[in-house]
């Protein structure tokens, strides 16, 4: 019989007298579940980590409640409209602990157990969620709007030579990028798909940044569905096209950890403080709230993507532990705000040009009230032996930062990001 980690959840200290002194104070008392890598018994079950406890539970999202890219001429324009139907739908949700990052979740867990999304009660019906439901609130975006229009009628100017360059050299990227999609039929669209957050437990450092250490993770289980498989079937829909594309790259120059490809650049996280009203937070994340609050931000360069040769999930881990200073103190010190929190949590992969909108939701998900102190504790092991299971790391990729040293610059040749390149969550 599969051995399943669902009699460990939620352990409580008290419960369990076995003591590992690898772990802080959050986990003081609790025994972790051993995941052994390749031991296909004692593997996960999505979502069997999560505890539904009083007003704690997720909700799946059909991402239609966040607003993406549309175009045409989204450079000038900048319109953003309702995301379609989201090509993945949740399926599990996974609160875990460790005493370390664990990259490439998906070799732990058992994906063929993941079943049908169940709503652990209605989604949160708040004045903040109505105002936040399409994206972000209306004060915010009309400023921004007229901002921009009076950025764009300076910034017109007679064409230079600089200028015609440049044109040459779009014309030329967008031929070989043409080129490139043309090869898409035949790329296999995952069934499974695992969006993963890594989030630090200790006292961030201003100096640098640890790399790695005690931690949680919140792991996003998300399955294909119907819709979504005809879209990637047909393959006349521009998001579908771009998603093809993306795994075509991932899986010929693999995930950023070894190729500086622009494609690795794209996944963008959307994160949505619904009930941020609720909360009383202080002077610092309120305007930070304000101002960034539902908008999306590119994931590059503190993420790494996963796909296997069977083609049975792809994943995209992000790792707050290499966020700047001020990023990482500010997630630290909301930590206590998450068992009150309610968050819409998405990620899409970005649209640039007309050919490639509008942009479409992969997929989006709901938490409400998560006590970070009840994770499920694991700790990743090599099979036969007792020695932790280092993240996975393939021949030609960097050998991860030491800890005490600086996280690694952005690849060399990354694309310009516009806007949600100075966004990075609710944080």
């Amino acid at each position: 019989m599969m051995e399943s980690v669902s009699g460990l959840v939620g352990m409580l200290p008290d419960e369990e007298t076995t003591q590992c002194e690898e772990f802080g104070v959050i986990f003081e008392g609790k025994k972790p579940f051993e995941l052994l890598e390749g031991d296909t018994k004692r593997k996960l079950e999505p979502g069997a980590s999560f505890v539904v406890k009083d007003k704690t539970r997720w909700l799946p999202l059909d991402g239609t409640t966040f607003m993406v890219r549309s175009g045409p001429d989204y450079e000038h324009n900048k319109i953003k409209k309702a995301s379609k139907k989201a090509f993945y739908e949740c399926v599990g949700v996974d609160t875990l602990g460790s005493p370390q990052k664990i990259s490439n979740l998906g070799r732990f867990m058992n994906l063929h157990l993941a079943k049908k999304p169940t709503q652990f009660g209605k989604a949160t019906d708040t004045k903040s969620s109505k105002n936040m439901s399409n994206g972000g609130a209306s004060k915010n975006r009309n400023k921004s709007k007229k901002s921009r229009q009076r950025k764009n009628k300076s910034n017109k100017q007679k064409p230079t030579d600089n200028d015609n360059s440049n044109d040459k050299q779009t014309e030329a990227k967008r031929g070989a990028e043409e080129k490139e999609e043309e090869n898409v039929d035949d790329v296999i669209v995952p069934e499974h798909f695992i969006f993963q957050l890594q989030l630090p437990d200790y006292q961030p450092s201003m100096l640098s940044s640890q790399g790695d250490g005690e931690g949680y993770c919140l792991a996003f289980h998300y399955r294909l569905t119907d819709e979504g498989r005809e879209q990637v079937q047909g393959n006349k829909n521009p998001a579908a096209r771009l998603l093809k594309r993306f795994l075509k790259t991932l899986r010929e120059k693999g995930g950023p950890q070894t190729s500086d490809h622009p494609l690795h650049l794209r996944p963008k996280v959307i994160m949505r403080l619904v009930n941020h009203e609720e909360l009383g937070l202080g002077f610092v994340h309120r305007k930070i709230c304000e101002n960034f609050n539902a908008k999306p931000f590119l994931s590059r360069p503190e993420h790494t993507m996963h796909l296997p040769k069977d083609n049975s999930y792809f994943e995209i881990d992000v790792d707050v532990h290499l966020f700047k200073y001020f990023q990482r103190r500010c997630a630290h010190s909301f930590r206590e705000n998450f068992a009150k929190a309610v968050i819409d949590i998405g990620i899409v992969i970005e649209g640039q040009g007309d050919r490639e909108m509008p942009e479409q939701m992969l997929g989006g998900c709901r938490v409400e009230r998560l006590i970070h102190r009840t994770f499920q504790l694991v700790k990743p092991m090599k099979r036969g032996t007792r020695e932790p299971v280092p993240s996975p790391t393939t021949p030609g990729s960097a050998a991860p930062a030491a800890p005490g040293t600086a996280p690694p610059p952005p690849p060399p040749g990354a694309a310009a990001a516009g806007e949600e390149e100075a966004g990075w969550g609710f944080w």
